[in-house]
């Protein structure tokens, strides 16, 4: 069941995540606004299952990571922009 989330209003960097085995994954971003990487969830978790049917398991969410400014797998990889 997905529920509505109130975007943050921190200023970012914000990233669209997976979270699996225990371990964080930064996968789309950085997003200057929470809400974009709201937004950008499903597209993200959707591309990564195409390519990677673990993906479909992980936990997808976002995160802001205001010390970390590298692009996203999905990014990195053309994916997704």
């Amino acid at each position: 069941m997905r529920t509505e989330q109130t975007p943050d209003t921190k200023p970012g960097p914000y990233y669209v995540t997976a979270l699996d085995a225990g371990k964080v994954f930064p996968m789309a971003g950085p997003y200057t606004l929470h809400a974009d990487a709201l937004a950008a969830v499903d597209q993200a978790r959707g591309i990564a299952s195409q390519h990677d049917g673990r993906a479909w398991f992980a936990s997808w969410g976002t995160c802001r990571l205001p010390d970390y400014t590298k692009p996203g797998r999905l990014n990195q990889l053309g994916l997704i922009a």
